[in-house]
């Protein structure tokens, strides 16, 4: 019996169309042409989704101001993406308030919903070290204890 099996084709035909759709992405968004603070707020707008989602879908008692949470830190996260796509020049005031924006997020995320939040704790490492290898060493100490000040 002849058996003639195409799985490697398909293997390779489904990743090379899986890369090329990517690419097609990356190209549209702008990723690599816009600097790191634009790259970060594209990353943020894409986690704060998922967080927010996963928030409004397993909170089973959502208050008034975790509402309040789930439609401001999105459109934040919106407008700093808006921001740094028009303003390509590196801004500290702008690193410094996405800075302050995501801690806070994170901090009332973590307080507002009980259990569920409890995945916002590594958030925090996340912020520090991604400030840290982005902005550079003092950006990395002001995140690391604007997270101590949060968590507590």
């Amino acid at each position: 019996m002849n058996e003639i099996t195409y799985t490697p084709i398909i293997k390779l035909s489904l990743i090379n169309s899986i890369k090329a759709w990517l690419s097609k992405i990356t190209s549209f968004v702008g990723f690599r042409n816009h600097g790191e603070e634009y790259q970060q707020a594209v990353i943020r707008l894409l986690i704060v989704s998922s967080a927010t989602t996963m928030v409004a879908l397993y909170t089973e008692n959502i208050t008034p101001t975790l509402y309040f949470l789930i439609i401001t830190y999105p459109s934040v996260a919106i407008l700093l993406l808006i921001h740094a796509r028009f303003n390509t020049k590196s801004s500290t005031k702008r690193q410094l308030f996405s800075l302050l924006a995501d801690v806070s997020g994170t901090s009332l995320s973590l307080y507002l919903t009980d259990d569920v939040g409890a995945v916002f704790v590594g958030v925090y490492l996340w912020l520090v070290i991604g400030y840290g290898l982005r902005y550079g060493r003092a950006m990395l100490i002001v995140t690391y204890i604007s997270s101590l000040i949060g968590f507590i």
